[in-house]
């Protein structure tokens, strides 16, 4: 697990990692190489989306199939990569 907290938005609250995402606040957080099928990952302005599939898997990046949870727009699923040590809020099934 990494956790370093060398980034402006991430610092440790109560002992547990946490991310501030923006008109939402601070969130736990974890590195996006721990997240799993079925979790949930929470972005800027509190949406969240469901992890779907891990599409690729390297030692530094990671390509998650995505869906939003509440999804007004119909776009369906999508593809996001992120380097594998950086820290994604975790999610919830509700917005």
């Amino acid at each position: 697990m990494r956790y370093s907290a060398n980034n402006y938005s991430n610092k440790f609250i109560d002992g547990k990692p946490a991310i501030w995402l923006q008109n939402y606040g601070w969130c736990t957080a974890k590195p996006a190489e721990e997240f799993q099928v079925g979790d949930f990952m929470r972005w800027n302005g509190g949406t969240s989306s469901k992890v779907i599939a891990i599409v690729r898997k390297t030692a530094k990046t990671i390509v998650f199939k995505l869906e939003e949870v509440e999804d007004p727009y119909n776009i369906g699923p999508w593809e996001r990569t992120l380097k594998a040590e950086r820290w994604v809020a975790i999610g919830t099934s509700e917005k």
